[in-house]
């Protein structure tokens, strides 16, 4: 019942937050990516939203989304984005596999081999919640090379 409560959810909430630099559409929660560039940026917060930027992967960083978001008001975390890792009780990046409905692990996070084992409990604790509350989407801790 709660997965098919997360599923409704879901479909109803995709919001569309505001335009990055005049240009690019920020979208919390979004129905589809179908509609969207390759290589489109995501972050998903410690409650499972996921933001995703249509920019084609080519203008606008992950630390710059975040920085905005923050501003914005959308997230929260302490400072100024630096390291993901630092951030894992915060956020985790996200990079579309081409066109298809899977993200991967940014190039911002670093290799799963240099991550301590409560570093990729958080991760894992971050991608469960964010599956959980846009399941259309597949989330791997694997990079998109």
């Amino acid at each position: 019942m709660i997965l098919l409560t997360n599923i409704l959810k879901s479909l109803l909430t995709e919001e569309h937050l505001f335009l990055y630099d005049n240009k690019y559409d920020v979208y919390k929660n979004p129905k589809s990516i179908k509609r969207m560039t390759s290589g489109l940026r995501g972050i998903s917060d410690k409650n499972g939203d996921l933001f995703v930027i249509d920019d084609g992967g080519m203008h606008v960083l992950h630390f710059e989304l975040a920085n905005q978001l923050k501003a914005k008001g959308y997230i929260k975390f302490s400072g100024k984005f630096h390291k993901v890792v630092d951030q894992f009780d915060s956020f985790v990046t996200w990079e579309r596999d081409g066109t298809s409905n899977t993200f991967r692990t940014s190039a911002s996070i670093p290799e799963l081999s240099l991550l301590s084992n409560g570093e990729i409990d958080m991760l894992d604790d971050l991608i469960k919640k964010v599956q959980s509350k846009n399941p259309k989407f597949k989330f791997l801790k694997e990079k998109n090379y």
